[in-house]
């Protein structure tokens, strides 16, 4: 009965990844043929990769007192990949380890071997008319759409499009886009007359423009928008080979974009918590970790803050983080803020059990040491409770670490 099983359940898996995958073509290759333009592009920059560069720079840990263990993670459905050296992806509809080599949707690509700047001469964007760049195993592509009335039209002699999926999300611009810039910043930068373009729909278009201008990008920003078509004389994309994957990002790219943006200070001297206030995983006994975790900190001779990232801006959190010897939170869009903290400082995520997300990846590549603190609740969950072991295991961990650094 075992393999009959097996089978149906592979069928289904299969089945799955066809539709899927017929679903993503068609949203991807509705356009005009551009195979000779792609064979007659020219790789002006490749940044080759070592497996040095997958190594990351931060540990991992755990506290001495666990209510719920890694082990107990788990998500439902998501890409794996069933043989490392073949570059095919399958869809897993079912519920799996988070934390598993055996289904690794948070991994690295081990075939990803090398990142390139690639111009196309001559190009004419057009509404509907997409020229993918695989930054993403499903949804990164270059687009921009318009109407091409001739009062509409905008023209660029030199235009690197950032327009990809992701870029409009805060979280998402810092782990997903801003380090494929990174091999590429001292050629971007020389060329002040390629111009950068970000997608209109960028709730906080100040914070992207900032982290660029904090990695050393001050090339113009362009907004591209639906309402006007662009036509560019040499249109420059970031892609990948032989295959790009978002998580397949290099440890390095994230590391040497922490050490651009981070303020270079000598003095770790806070204990940082986050505040959260949104639509899921609030911690419902806030109150209690404060006073716990300010105790702490009186005990240690470190300073508390806690930080509310909604009502400070990039450049105020930067300043705070600067400091940070330890940062603690659950997990959300705000811990990306991490990149700010200085190199083998401590980040602590409390992380939900069920539909699990981590920022381990960008944490250690980062070179902070990352420990993530499982508890038995559900990533949509609106609240949960920190249980008071879980609180006692922070006293015992934080200050074991204080002892042993001093």
């Amino acid at each position: 009965m075992l393999v009959p099983n097996f089978c149906s359940k592979l069928a289904f898996m299969l089945a799955i990844g066809k539709i899927l995958n017929y679903l993503a073509s068609r949203r991807r290759f509705n356009r005009i043929d551009n195979i000779f333009l792609r064979l007659l592009s020219k790789n002006i920059s490749t940044y080759k990769i070592h497996k040095e560069d997958y190594k990351p720079q931060g540990s991992l840990s755990s506290i001495p007192i666990q209510t719920a263990k890694l082990d107990d993670c788990f998500k439902s459905g998501g890409w794996f990949q069933p043989v490392s050296f073949i570059n095919f992806l399958l869809w897993n509809p079912f519920k799996f380890k988070y934390f598993s080599d055996k289904y690794p949707t948070g991994g690295l690509s081990s075939g990803l071997n090398s990142v390139k700047l690639k111009k196309w001469e001559n190009v004419r964007l057009y509404p509907r008319y997409w020229q993918p760049n695989h930054l993403n195993f499903n949804c990164f592509k270059i687009r921009m759409q318009g109407s091409v009335h001739q009062r509409d039209l905008i023209f660029h002699d030199e235009l690197l499009c950032m327009d990809m999926g992701g870029v409009d999300s805060f979280q998402h611009f810092i782990g997903d886009c801003l380090p494929l810039l990174i091999p590429f910043v001292s050629e971007i930068s020389r060329n002040r007359t390629l111009k950068i373009g970000l997608p209109s729909n960028i709730r906080n278009l100040n914070v992207q423009i900032s982290l660029l201008r904090l990695i050393g990008i001050e090339n113009d920003v362009v907004l591209l928008d639906k309402a006007n078509s662009h036509f560019v004389k040499s249109l420059f994309a970031i892609t990948a080979a032989p295959s790009s994957r978002v998580y397949a990002i290099p440890c390095s790219f994230i590391h040497e974009m922490s050490g651009l943006v981070r303020l270079q200070s000598e003095s770790r001297k806070k204990i940082i918590l986050f505040k959260r206030n949104e639509k899921t995983r609030n911690i419902r006994n806030f109150s209690q970790l404060v006073a716990n975790i300010e105790s702490l900190a009186i005990k240690f001779g470190l300073v508390f803050e806690i930080i509310d990232t909604n009502i400070m801006s990039l450049m105020e959190i930067r300043d705070a983080l600067s400091t940070a010897y330890m940062t603690i939170s659950p997990h959300g869009g705000a811990n990306y803020n991490l990149i700010f903290m200085p190199a083998n400082s401590y980040f602590l995520e409390f992380i939900p059990t069920s539909n699990t997300n981590t920022i381990d990846h960008l944490a250690r590549s980062s070179g902070l040491n990352y420990v993530p603190i499982p508890i038995n609740f559900d990533f949509y969950d609106h609240d949960f409770e920190i249980p008071t072991q879980i609180i006692e295991g922070l006293n015992k961990f934080i200050g074991q670490i204080v002892v042993c650094s001093n």
